[in-house]
């Protein structure tokens, strides 16, 4: 441990009165610090200063840069009074022994003191190539640690895109899984298409010949066609002629039937005068009947009588032969209508033969 006060009591009253006089020192000694503290030395203690002493109270100091001023002190001579116990003879030997060990020591550490001096500018030249490589490091520092910080933020998306990749290839494994399942199926798809393939060719092959076949069979069938088509262009017109000879037989029938119908309605005229004619006839039947039972008893009415019942049988009898004659016509006009039905359905069974999609001739006859 080192002592807290290195002077002793007589280099510390010396430091003590230069710090009085000159202050306290921080820089380089002057001509002043150096004549303050010699002189302090000569006045309290009455000791003569040398280069170590200044130095000791200093603190510090080039014995180079002290030398030559404490020089200048001696040779303004010591202040007046000052106590002095060397002789003079001996203190001019001591000076200039001083000076010749001061040559003498200047001389030994010029070698040393240039490379001193070597040594500072190359330690100016270090300090300031420490100072720019300081700076240089300071800038690389600063730089590595956004390079750092980039690196770590870049980390971490590269961390959190590796999770996303993850996933992702989770993804694409599983997809790649599927994706291998569909392609063997695909795989026995085409393996089935193909023998699809080799069936169908020999179906092809098989059907190549059916149409070489078909195409024979489709020309005859055009020529069979075409003789068809013109078949059917003469029934055709075969049918249109039936057609006009059916509606004129339609005509023919419902004027036949309306005919008929007169000439019903005319016997039934005539079947109703027949009855009430012949209710008439034996009415005056059962009058001549009673007239010849009375005995003729009155010959004028019996004349009257047989002359009406004479006139009454005469028209019975006509009425009896325009009855007859009603009956016969209305038979043929039956017979009439029963052929020309005949006929119409004959030529519409024709018709349906010759062209099925025709529409059907309606009976407008009554029934």
């Amino acid at each position: 441990m080192s002592d807290p006060n290195p002077f002793n009591d007589v280099e510390q009253r010396v430091r003590d009165a230069w710090e009085a006089r000159c202050g306290v020192r921080r820089g380089p000694l002057e001509q002043a610090d150096v004549d303050a503290i010699a002189e302090a030395a000569f006045a309290l203690e009455g000791v003569k200063p040398t280069v170590e002493f200044i130095r000791r109270i200093a603190g510090g100091g080039s014995p180079n840069t002290i030398h030559p001023k404490l020089d200048a002190w001696f040779r303004q001579g010591r202040p007046d009074g000052a106590p002095s116990a060397v002789p003079a003879e001996l203190l001019a030997l001591w000076e200039r022994l001083q000076a010749d060990a001061t040559r003498v020591a200047q001389d030994a550490l010029a070698p040393a003191r240039a490379a001193i001096a070597d040594d500072r500018a190359a330690l100016s030249a270090e300090a300031a190539q420490l100072a720019s490589d300081q700076a240089a490091v300071a800038d690389e520092r600063a730089t590595t640690e956004r390079l750092v910080t980039a690196m770590r933020e870049e980390f971490q998306s590269l961390q959190a895109r590796n999770e996303t990749l993850q996933a992702e290839l989770t993804q694409v494994s599983e997809q790649a899984r599927e994706a291998a399942e569909m392609i063997k199926q695909r795989d026995h798809e085409v393996e089935r298409l193909q023998r699809e393939k080799a069936t169908a060719k020999t179906e092809h092959s098989h059907l190549t010949n059916l149409l070489a076949a078909a195409d024979v069979r489709y020309a005859s069938q055009q020529v069979e066609l075409k003789a068809v088509r013109e078949a059917a262009l003469a029934i055709e017109t075969q049918a249109l002629a039936l057609r006009a000879e059916a509606a004129e037989s339609a005509n023919a029938l419902v004027k036949a039937q309306q005919r008929a119908e007169l000439q019903d309605r005319e016997l039934g005229a005539a079947q109703t005068t027949l009855a009430t004619l012949t209710d008439r006839v034996d009415q005056l039947e059962q009058a001549l009947q009673l007239a010849q039972t009375t005995a003729k008893a009155d010959a004028s009415l019996h004349d009257h009588v047989a002359a009406d019942l004479r006139r009454e049988r005469e028209a019975l009898v006509a009425v009896r032969a325009m009855a007859a004659q009603a009956s016969e016509a209305l038979s043929a006009s039956q017979a009439t209508a029963a052929a020309l039905v005949q006929e119409r359905d004959r030529l519409h069974a024709v018709l349906m033969r010759v062209s099925p999609d025709e529409p059907t001739i309606v009976d407008n006859a009554p029934g």
